[in-house]
């Protein structure tokens, strides 16, 4: 089997680690022959662990992304293409019929519109059309990720992304008995991942609160600095911390007692399903993928994110009791679906058409 996996750029983002530990568990068992072919044609920090795994081909910048792909797609000649461009993934998959690629999968991972306007709404009729009709199978991480592109039932399939729970994690490094309590953040420096919401929130604490948020992720610097600003301004350099990346996510968030995840639109979101394997509990915004995750966790909390809710979000913060039983959380969430050997086994199911 020779399966060419479409993504824009190898950084450390959701999309990317999934995939990564995806090819680890198909390396381990399975026989497939993998080619990583990324369409911005740029570097990632990612680029040196997937090539552990797959040959990585970049877009040559000289043509156009189309053209590019059509030549990696003749010269690797794969069974199967898994392409991971939400709405455009059906432009990709309406190439790969024409040079007779049998397996065409289009991956959704978002469950809600990402534009607006006349023209966003006629290409997103466009493309949902050729999705529709040269795509063998799509799938979503949630249920919720068909809204967005109307597929019929007979071609869709929910996969939820998975969480390793084997991961033995050491006790949190402070206690939070009688001292204050340390909330977390993590995901890239976005405005889609609705920063400056949670920094108005945090802007009614003050130091004898109690209380921290801390702020991990990169992003582009004009905006971590319109969120610098927004800190100085809102006086809450001593609560509210940007931290930069990390490259251990589980390690971090296990040293925290909350997650909290205000997104304006998410998939799935694997921090989320991050946050629970470590034992700590969610406040999240209300997607329709973290709805699905609490429906199998009493440790995710979804509220809305609109204009005047800030007060609601810092009243579930003030409310929230630290969680003593972490490997509570953690077997409520070893009963879910949200398994990474599941997740493994049945991408590769659709691969191989099993």
């Amino acid at each position: 089997m020779k399966v060419l996996i479409l993504l824009s750029r190898l950084h450390r983002g959701g999309a990317e680690i999934r995939t990564l530990n995806l090819l680890k568990f198909i390396k381990l068992n399975y026989s497939v022959e993998v080619t990583i072919f990324l369409t911005s044609g740029d570097t990632g920090v990612l680029d040196d662990e997937f090539r552990k795994l797959a040959e990585i081909v970049y877009r040559d910048k000289k043509t156009s992304i189309l053209q590019s792909y059509y030549y990696v797609l003749k010269q690797v000649q794969p069974t199967v293409i898994h392409i991971n461009a939400n709405l455009a993934s059906g432009v990709y998959c309406f190439v790969a019929k024409i040079l007779h690629v049998p397996v065409r999968i289009s991956h959704i991972r978002t469950a809600a519109d990402y534009g607006h306007g006349a023209i966003y709404k006629t290409k997103k009729v466009l493309f949902n059309m050729l999705t529709n009709a040269f795509s063998t199978k799509v799938i979503g991480v949630c249920d919720g990720a068909r809204t967005l592109t109307n597929t019929p039932l007979n071609k869709w399939e929910t996969v939820y992304n998975g969480i390793d729970t084997s991961t033995v994690l050491d006790s949190p490094k402070h206690t939070l008995k009688g001292e204050h309590k340390r909330i977390i953040m993590l995901g890239r420096i976005d405005p889609v991942k609705n920063h400056k919401f949670i920094i108005n929130v945090f802007s009614s604490f003050s130091k004898d609160d109690n209380i921290t948020l801390d702020i991990f992720g990169e992003g582009e610097s004009a905006y971590v600095d319109s969120l610098k600003a927004l800190i100085e301004k809102q006086n809450l350099i001593d609560i509210v911390n940007l931290k930069g990346e990390t490259s251990n996510p589980l390690e971090t968030i296990n040293n925290y007692d909350l997650m909290v995840l205000p997104s304006l639109r998410e998939g799935l979101p694997g921090v989320v399903l991050e946050s629970l394997s470590c034992g700590v509990p969610v406040i999240s915004a209300k997607l329709l993928g973290a709805l699905e995750i609490a429906k199998y966790s009493s440790h995710v909390k979804c509220l809305t994110t609109s204009k005047g809710s800030e007060l609601e979000w810092k009243n579930e913060i003030n409310a929230f009791h630290v969680e003593d039983d972490r490997m509570g959380i953690k077997s409520e969430l070893e009963q879910s679906p949200f398994i990474y050997e599941k997740h493994c086994k049945i991408i590769y199911s659709i691969w191989s058409g099993s």
